[in-house]
């Protein structure tokens, strides 16, 4: 049985998936995006519960998005962060196994809470705003349901999207999710011009007013 959530707290679960079963699977930065969103997120008041790598098995994500999805009641403010593989609307765990954008959508289904926050930084991930969308929520996603996003470079040591979102909260001083993912969606696509990639970020805010984390 699920402890129940105190009303009026706030509660966070972030991935960050770079070390995956085996070798030829691992990314670079997904893991220091997962860090530098919990950092964020903590900073902002947040609970934070944070798998990284060899311990975002599917059975331990499941779990964790299971608490997350109870603590999403009246009152709660709810932030979930994804940042690895991703494929035709699934995340993917560090053991390779898929998790869909509909498990998502059965999970947080019946959620009260009106002010809740999704970002995920994967390829081909688009399904999942469509899936997730509800009045209160907004949506981050870095790419559409057949463009791939990208990692970083050396001098950015985040997925491109993370580094924008980012750079919109650190060095920009945004406090609020609509003019940071909306920066960091226009940063995405002018690095993809000289990365000479396509790219397609996009975030669906249903949100009534600015959402301050």
């Amino acid at each position: 049985m699920l402890k129940s959530a105190a009303k009026g707290g706030k509660y966070a679960l972030v991935v960050g998936i770079s070390n995956y079963s085996g070798t030829a699977n691992d990314l670079q930065y997904c893991d220091d995006d997962a860090t530098d969103w919990k950092a964020r997120l903590q900073s902002e008041g947040y609970t934070v519960t944070a798998l990284l790598d060899l311990n975002a098995t599917k059975a331990n994500i499941e779990s964790a998005i299971n608490t997350l999805a109870s603590q999403s009641i009246a009152g709660n403010e709810i932030a979930f962060v994804y940042s690895g593989h991703g494929s035709k609307g699934n995340i993917v765990t560090t053991d390779l196994y898929y998790i869909n954008n509909s498990w998502f959508k059965t999970k947080f289904s019946t959620a009260k809470s009106t002010k809740m926050m999704f970002s995920f930084d994967a390829c081909q991930i688009g399904a999942m705003a469509t899936a997730l969308n509800a009045t209160g929520r907004v949506i981050a996603v870095a790419s559409n349901k057949t463009i791939y996003s990208y990692d970083g470079d050396a001098t950015m040591k985040n997925g491109v999207f993370t580094y924008y979102q980012m750079i919109g909260f650190d060095n920009l001083g945004y406090i609020y999710l609509e003019p940071d993912f909306q920066y960091a969606c226009e940063q995405m696509t002018l690095w993809a011009k000289t990365a000479h990639v396509r790219v397609a970020p996009s975030y669906t805010d249903s949100y009534t007013g600015n959402f301050d984390l």
